[in-house]
């Protein structure tokens, strides 16, 4: 908006210019015309006078000025008609200009307008600025704020967990004293006496083929004494002959191994561990089925091993 004002405040001035300069030409044009009329009339009254006298030379000259009196007013007829042209170019130009004043003054009073519009908007972000300003000072206090209070929890979180492990271990002190208490209890001679028990109530509910409570009593004397070889030999016999999980017996086979493994059965067992898991994959064969039905096969001469007081 400046760079246009001082375009049209240079047009301005040169428009000026150049009127002065046609003013001073037009005026020069005009004081040569009227030299012009005063050697014009001049030379009327030279010719009057001249007119007068009846000398030949005299008409000769008189001729002769009145050729160059034409010839004047010819030239004078042609400078008011170009000073006549110039004059309304002067109209001209001065309406050029008071259009450009015009222009120039509407121009001026929208820059005000303009320059007072963007006063306005730089209060403004000047204003929004502050407030942001403000905004970001409350947001970074906040995060400072939210930052002290978990670097608190941190703390107590860490010193929680310090009071947690502590205990964890005094609990897994405790509970490896409870084991060791748990162990020493299983070899004490009621528990044996009691795993004893259980153990032949096993094999009388095999004698008297009530095998669901067989298993049971087995696996009461395995809870009690979990190392208890001959239980978990049993207890896969009942669960291969009579019951048909082969899986669960061969559990058991192989956990009479880990305990027994210089058993005489130990061939016999692991060839039958073998059996069982291809049974687990292929139906069950007519000699196997009949076999089960008469409740008397023992595979590969394995057989229940007797009560405790036996042993």
């Amino acid at each position: 908006m400046i760079k246009n004002n001082k375009g049209l405040i240079t047009t301005v001035l040169i428009v000026v210019l150049l009127l002065v300069s046609c003013s001073a030409f037009i005026y020069s044009l005009v004081s040569i015309y009227f030299d012009m009329k005063k050697k014009e009339q001049s030379q009327i009254l030279n010719f009057e006078t001249i007119a007068t006298a009846k000398d030949p030379a005299q008409e000769k000259l008189i001729e002769n000025l009145k050729r160059s009196l034409n010839s004047s007013i010819r030239e004078n007829s042609r400078i008011a008609s170009e000073a006549e042209g110039l004059a309304g170019q002067i109209d001209n130009l001065k309406t050029a200009i008071s259009d450009r004043n015009n222009q120039l003054a509407f121009l001026s009073s929208e820059r005000q307008r303009l320059e007072a519009a963007s006063e306005r908007r730089v209060a403004e972000y000047e204003d929004k600025l502050k407030q942001s300003d403000a905004q970001q000072s409350q947001i970074k206090q906040l995060l400072e704020e939210e930052a002290a209070s978990h670097k608190q929890q941190d703390a107590a979180l860490r010193q929680e967990i310090a009071r947690l492990e502590g205990e964890l271990k005094q609990a897994s002190q405790k509970m490896d004293d409870l084991q060791r208490s748990t162990e020493v209890l299983r070899e004490s001679s009621l528990v044996r006496e009691t795993a004893g028990m259980h153990y032949n109530l096993g094999n009388h509910f095999v004698e008297t083929k009530r095998y669901d409570m067989a298993i049971r009593e087995y696996l009461r004397t395995i809870e009690l004494l979990p190392n208890d070889a001959d239980a978990h030999y049993n207890l896969a016999l009942v669960y291969d002959i009579y019951m048909n999980d082969y899986q669960a017996a061969i559990n058991h086979y192989s956990r009479f191994i880990e305990l027994k493994p210089g058993s005489e059965n130990k061939n016999s067992i692991m060839s039958r561990i073998n059996d069982l898991q291809l049974k687990k994959s292929i139906s069950i064969s007519p000699t196997w089925a009949q076999a089960k039905n008469e409740h008397e096969y023992k595979p590969n001469s394995i057989s229940i091993i007797p009560d405790q007081a036996s042993r």
